[in-house]
């Protein structure tokens, strides 16, 4: 065993029982605040909800821990008839190991996503780094906040994928959640330009700001 004293490895458990808590709040209360707005405002969107969220989380290699968890809400083209997803939004809490690895940052992130799979651990489907560029699949960064997979050029929600980065200590409420996921995801979903959705005064407090492409990819 460590040679941590007894007393002190009882609080580190105490503290992370503690964190823990705190983010199935925040996971709780982000999840249905994305599912209500895209509820509330079904009839002015070009897209529904396409079935239930999928929810994914992975343990530390000791599995004693949980390091991420995500949450990935299938959408699908509003309208008549029976269809499938065609994306899937949400976001992915990592609280340690890849899933936290982005070149300059060292704490927990909440990575927003809007992809064509939902998010797996197990199958390597999630934001973790390094990232190495796909040829079949290649992405860009643009303005140093915005994954993304697709043409920069295209406004439809079910034509590209991006993800964005945010510190988890910088969501501290529900106004937070809102202003920075939520909206922005909607934004984003419906073509806004990206520094719109993500504006400047973001970066640095609680937006993540990417590296390139290649210091992305180096392990």
């Amino acid at each position: 065993m460590t040679t941590v004293d007894g007393k002190t490895l009882a609080h580190c458990f105490s503290f992370v029982t503690a964190c823990g808590k705190e983010l199935n709040g925040l996971h709780d209360m982000l999840a249905n605040m994305l599912v209500e707005r895209i509820t509330e405002r079904r009839e002015s969107l070009p897209f529904v909800l396409a079935g239930k969220a999928i929810i994914d989380s992975r343990m530390d290699d000791s599995e004693w821990i949980c390091t991420d968890i995500a949450f990935s809400l299938p959408l699908k083209a509003a309208g008549r008839g029976k269809k499938s997803a065609e994306q899937y939004v949400g976001y992915q809490i990592s609280m340690a190991g890849d899933g936290i690895a982005i070149p300059g940052s060292e704490e927990p992130l909440l990575h927003v996503f809007c992809w064509g799979s939902p998010c797996d651990f197990t199958s390597g489907y999630y934001a973790g780094f390094p990232h190495v560029n796909d040829d079949e699949d290649p992405y860009e960064i643009v303005c140093d906040r915005l994954m993304l997979w697709g043409s920069r050029k295209s406004s439809e929600w079910n034509k590209r994928s991006w993800c964005y980065s945010l510190r988890l200590v910088a969501l501290n409420s529900q106004d937070d959640l809102q202003a920075y996921v939520v909206d922005p995801v909607v934004a984003l979903l419906m073509g806004s330009e990206v520094i719109a959705a993500l504006p400047d005064d973001w970066l640095g407090a609680a937006l993540v700001r990417y590296p390139t492409i290649n210091v992305l990819a180096e392990v």
